[in-house]
């Protein structure tokens, strides 16, 4: 791209409605935006669509270039937002160099660095134009669709290593950090039953949902235990009609998180038995509440671990011969990189830095898109200069 370019295209992808609840359509057309690009730059394109379990989020694009070379690195994005355009409008500050809008940071901007990182590596390095190299644009990261972690999985095997371009942070200081190691992620949703009654006439033979759900949210929010890293929240509940009625029915959607898989599981273990036993029931007959819990895998955990550790020393190695400090940073948030870290070095907050992710007010720094596409490319191009040596 030209100078001033990477700008100008992140702000016509910010333009498109690519929410993953309502802008399937959008997903696809920021992919085949990317995708136009890629192609430019030697890339066969695959459209994969989504299983028929899944709800119509778009589809997913993966782009190849080399299938056949022996070294492989895989590097991943999104298309999908949380917010449309006119919710969070694309807006530049001249004065901060800004950029505001809906997936300015997460993740519009982060792919436009990816891109951005590939020409420069493919323009200044031979190696890095013998590279097998496979691109995966997930149209669904925000919900976690199962589809996507198949496809990353299988990329995967082989792979030397796995770049992504979630938003880049920032250290205490202001330096720019790379994330080695996730928190994986367990969501559930429970519904509870209970029975309607009049609240003055009636109020014994009725049995209270919200009164049943008020207790689990407190045992559950009692998991957290910041010693362990785990965390526990209860993000939202739901229940009864009217004051002046006994609610039959209330639920509560929350997850818990964790960097090491048995703590995880413990505390999913301790979700089912806080859920397994109601605690209300009518005073006049004895009826219990009734609990159904449903439980959904997000991200399974990412361990630091000594693979990925190399690959950061090198990568901020590399940064620091361009005078920029780099720190490393383990993180409670989640991303497509937790489907592959078992299976291959994984790097992940590559992306342009911003804030804001998921409100109004989601901004990037512009002047970080050249700054990290530059030290991803030095990156890409080491891993292959390396791998050709190998």
């Amino acid at each position: 791209m030209k100078k001033n370019e990477p700008a100008k295209f992140l702000e016509a992808l910010c333009a498109i409605d690519s929410r993953t609840v309502d802008g399937a359509a959008g997903t696809v057309r920021v992919a085949e935006m990317l995708g136009e690009r890629l192609q430019a730059m030697g890339f066969a394109l695959e459209w994969v669509d989504a299983s028929a379990a899944e709800p119509p989020r778009g589809r997913h694009l993966k782009a190849v270039r080399n299938p056949n070379a022996p070294v492989r690195l895989l590097l991943m994005g999104h298309t999908d937002t949380v917010l449309s355009p006119a919710e969070a409008p694309f807006r530049v500050d001249a004065r901060t160099g800004r950029f505001y809008g809906s997936g300015a940071c997460d993740m519009k901007g982060g792919c436009v660095v990816l891109l951005e990182a590939l020409r420069q590596a493919l323009d200044a390095d031979a190696a890095a134009r013998e590279a097998g190299l496979v691109i995966l644009l997930n149209c669904a990261e925000e919900f976690c669709e199962p589809s996507f972690r198949l496809l990353a999985r299988e990329a995967a095997k082989g792979a030397r290593a796995c770049l992504n371009f979630e938003p880049g942070t920032l250290g205490p200081n202001g330096e720019p950090r790379i994330v080695i190691s996730r928190k994986g992620i367990v969501r559930f949703h429970l519904a509870c039953a209970g029975r309607a009654a009049h609240a003055g006439n009636a109020h014994q033979a009725g049995v209270n949902a919200i009164r049943e759900l008020a207790r689990k949210v407190e045992q559950i929010e009692s998991l957290t235990d910041y010693g362990s890293e785990v965390t526990a929240n209860v993000g939202r509940i739901s229940g009864g009609h009217v004051s002046n009625q006994v609610a039959a029915e209330a639920s509560a959607d929350f997850e818990v998180r964790a960097f090491r898989e048995d703590r995880l599981q413990r505390a999913c273990d301790a979700v089912k038995t806080i859920c397994a036993t109601s605690s209300v029931s009518s005073v006049a007959d004895g009826t219990a509440t009734r609990l159904k819990l449903d439980e959904y895998r997000a991200y399974p955990p990412w361990p630091q671990n000594d693979a990925t550790d190399a690959l950061a020393r090198s990568y901020v190695k590399l940064a620091g011969k361009r005078g920029i400090h780099v720190l490393t940073l383990l993180s409670g948030g989640g991303a497509d990189s937790s489907h592959v870290a078992d299976l291959t070095p994984t790097l992940d907050g590559l992306g342009i830095r911003g804030g804001g992710m998921h409100t109004p007010d989601e901004w990037a720094d512009g002047g970080t898109l050249d700054v990290q596409a530059v030290m991803a490319a030095d990156l890409i191009r080491e891993l292959a200069q390396n791998a050709m040596k190998s």
